[in-house]
């Protein structure tokens, strides 16, 4: 799990690949598809001189300081019981959910995550926010977040953004 963490934070400086984009008609934004269920839209003009890459997600490193890093989580890829309500891995992978019906290696899984998690971001802010569509799960230290979405629709994967130089409503406004 916290490998996601750690490879987007090095990735965030190798950026030279390819993106899935597309561009809405009469529009001053690019949607970026990262699944079925979850893409970004980011101004074009936001994109000016930015570099594209992917590699476990989509990755977007708009100048020296701003940067965003996407990651798809499934049940599969995270080595979850297929019994596992995904709704709950970001409480408990931030700590606000108790996981004591796990087994122990799965809680081994998110206890080491969390503290990795808590250390790459030096013991940060953790807040929740929801909307229509979505509920948000922030770790924020400044402007350097992780951040996990949910859609209360979807139950096979969530969507886990690292971003580095953005607020997080800037990081709500990318869902809309």
């Amino acid at each position: 799990m916290i490998n996601k963490w750690i490879l987007s934070f090095l990735l965030l400086y190798c950026m030279y690949s390819h993106a899935n984009v597309g561009t809405l008609p009469h529009s001053d934004n690019v949607r970026f598809f990262l699944s079925a269920n979850f893409s970004l839209s980011i101004a074009a003009k936001c994109l000016s001189g930015s570099v594209l890459s992917h590699m476990d997600g989509q990755i977007i490193k708009f100048n020296e300081s701003a940067s965003i890093a996407t990651f798809l989580i499934n049940r599969e890829q995270d080595g979850l019981p297929e019994e596992f309500d995904l709704h709950d891995y970001p409480q408990i992978i931030l700590g606000t959910k108790k996981i004591d019906s796990l087994p122990e290696n799965i809680k081994d899984k998110f206890n080491n995550s969390r503290r990795e998690l808590r250390f790459a971001l030096d013991s940060p802010e953790i807040t929740e926010k929801t909307s229509d569509k979505y509920h948000f799960y922030y770790a924020c230290n400044g402007l350097q977040c992780t951040t996990f979405i949910t859609r209360t629709e979807v139950d096979n994967e969530l969507l886990m953004i690292n971003s580095n130089g953005f607020t997080k409503r800037q990081i709500a406004n990318l869902m809309e």
